[in-house]
Parts: C-alpha cells; structure tokens; sequence
C-alpha cells in the first residue's frame, strides 16, 4: 500500500515538473524579457516618486502642481513668476525630474528647465533662456559629479561659448534644495544644511515657525534663512510644505517672490488643502 502510494506521489510529482516546463518554454522570450525589464520612473497617481531600483518616495506634490507668485521689489509688485513640477522624464538618456521656473517682469524673462536626480534631486542638467534688455542668452549646465565638473555652454549674439566650472559635489540646484525640502521634511533640525551651488557655498537653516499671510490666507510657516543672507524660504507648515515665500531667487536685484496663486497637481486626493487665488481669497 506504501509503494501504492509513493508511486502515485512520484508520477503526480513528474506530471507537475513536465507542465511547469512546457508552459515556461512556450512563453515568447520578449515577454520573458519585459518581466525583468528595468522601466523608466513614472509619477503615480498617489503622489509617488518611482525610480529604477528604488523604494516608491511618497511626496507632497505630483505633476502638473503650479505655484504662481508675485515679484515684489521694496514692497511694489515687479513681475510675476510660477514654478511648475511637470513629474518623471528623461535627458540625456537618463531618468530625471523636471521642474521648470519661470519669472517675467518689464524687459526681463527667464525660464529655468531643471532636470533633477529622481533619487537625490541633485541637478543633473540645466536649460536656461534669458532675455534682459532685449539682449538674448541660452545657457546650458550639465552636471558632471564623476568628474567634479559643471559644464556650461552658453549661446548669445550668434557665439557658443564653453564653460568648465571644476567642483566636487554634491552641487545643489536653489530649486532642486527647495523640493528635496518638501520630500524630505528637514525642519526644526538644530545643525544648518550646507549647500554647494555652482559659483558659492552657503549654509541654510531653520530659524524659526510664523505665521505668514499669501493668496488671502494665513499659513503656519516654517522659516529658513541662508548665510551669508542670500536666500529667505517660508514654508507652508503643513503636508504640502509649499514654497509660499523665497527671497533672493530671481535674478535681478533684491526681490522677493509671494504666492498669490496655488494649483494642485493631477493625483487626486494628495492635498489637504483646496487651491487658492487671489482673485477669490476671502478679504
């Protein structure tokens, strides 16, 4: 009855092997192939970060969020700029995050492409077009971290010009810290951030939490400030951690940037507050 039954055992355990492998074997090897497939980080409709080889990094913004702001030169509206996070791409055949910063104010415009490491939201590659007067530039900064290199080309008058700025990193982009703020939620810690920007180092930390009042509303903040004193951040206090106020960003003169306009991003649900604007804040 024993052998019966190992017997049994035996040609059950045989019959299960031969299917596994017909059906394994009858698989196309593109499909095979697509299992293992490393895939290019995409933005998720929970707000979330994805990247190859990495752990999914929920965030407090998703693409398509718009920041919309005035620009204030001693207390007199100036311009007007936005920061945009348009989510997950590619440049240079890699994966990256894109963030673009526009500002435009009389005879002065300036459009910012910056490209971000999805993993550590260090710059990667910059594209920058100016006008200023009427005179117009195209710069480009690639970042070269392997090398300790920042490679600038700049177009203007018809003239290329090449540019190697020699760095060891990491080098941070003013935008990039800015977003890598909101993810990583760094605030009331007591040591300052060090930071290493293309031209100059600089440290910044929390200072303090306030109140500030942007779009017709009051925000609880958190305050960073930068030394030497180039650079004021106010922060929504809030699980949005947005930019609500940034001094010292735009580059003409002293100027500050306020928020007068806020529009969520496409994942649903991942903001607790509503959009505002100024048009319709409460008075």
């Amino acid at each position: 009855m024993k052998r019966l039954f190992r017997r049994k055992n035996n040609r059950l355990f045989f019959f299960l092997v031969f299917c596994v492998s017909v059906c394994y074997t009858s698989i196309p090897s593109f499909a095979v192939d697509a299992l293992f497939k490393e895939t290019a980080p995409q933005q998720s409709h929970e707000g979330e970060v994805r990247s190859p080889g990495m752990i999914q990094t929920p965030v407090p913004f998703s693409q398509g969020e718009k920041i919309t702001y005035d620009i204030k030169k001693m207390g007199v509206r100036a311009g007007e700029a936005t920061l945009v996070f348009e989510g997950t791409t590619e440049i240079r055949h890699r994966p990256a995050l894109l963030i673009v910063f526009t500002a435009r104010a009389l005879n002065f415009f300036d459009e910012e492409k910056i490209y971000l490491d999805p993993l550590t939201f260090y710059p990667v590659f910059v594209q920058r077009r100016l006008n200023i007067w009427g005179k117009k530039e195209k710069i480009e900064e690639e970042y070269l971290p392997q090398e300790a290199q920042i490679k600038i080309t700049k177009t203007a008058g018809g003239q290329t010009t090449e540019q190697i700025i020699e760095k060891a990193g990491p080098i941070e982009n003013i935008y990039g810290f800015i977003y890598r703020c909101r993810k990583d939620n760094p605030f009331n810690r007591k040591d300052p951030l060090e930071i290493k920007l293309p031209t100059k180092d600089l440290s910044i930390e929390f200072v303090r939490e306030g109140k500030l009042k942007a779009a017709g509303q009051a925000f609880d903040v958190y305050f960073m400030q930068s030394d030497p004193r180039q650079y004021s951040i106010w922060f929504d206090a809030g699980s949005n951690r947005i930019p609500l106020r940034i001094d010292g960003a735009v580059g003409f003169g002293k100027t500050s940037m306020i928020m007068v306009e806020y529009k969520k991003g496409n994942a649903e649900g991942s903001f607790e507050i509503q959009e505002v604007s100024q048009k319709n804040a409460p008075k």
